[in-house]
């Protein structure tokens, strides 16, 4: 009786179990980025924002002086470049002196080679790096056959 009675439950589960239906399992983003709904981007981004513990470090305040000074010092530099390009290239009669030149950190040495090269030794007295270029003489411009 007892076999009978799990053979009957048996065969009934077997065939309801045909009868039954299953899917696929489809996974569905949640982050836009990732291709879910663009609804949940606040959502998230908020989460996202609040779990942030991290502060941004304050800016230093920027004194003044110090812009003005390497401001001064980057417009000297430029005039002694621009001077030694034209007395390189001989068009603008930029007289230049060769010589030593102190400007806040930096030493330059102007060594003038008439008729071959301006060499300029540049020296950072902070932290003792030596920067060295030779420029080549090439006369006067307005004169290309005397090169």
């Amino acid at each position: 009786m007892i076999k009978k009675r799990h053979f009957s439950i048996f065969s009934l589960l077997f065939l309801f179990a045909g009868s039954s239906l299953a899917t696929e399992l489809v996974y569905t983003p949640i982050s836009p980025s990732f291709g879910g709904n663009p609804m949940n981007a606040t959502f998230l981004l908020t989460m996202a924002e609040k779990q942030n513990d991290t502060k941004a470090p304050p800016t230093p305040r920027r004194d003044p002086l110090e812009d003005f000074e390497a401001n001064l010092n980057r417009m000297v530099l430029n005039q002694l470049s621009r001077k030694i390009v034209n007395m390189a290239f001989g068009g603008y009669n930029d007289d230049l002196a060769g010589g030593t030149y102190h400007f806040g950190q930096y030493e330059i040495d102007i060594t003038i080679m008439e008729g071959q090269s301006i060499g300029v030794s540049i020296i950072d007295s902070l932290t003792g790096g030596t920067t060295k270029v030779e420029v080549p003489y090439y006369g006067d411009m307005q004169n290309p056959g005397d090169w």
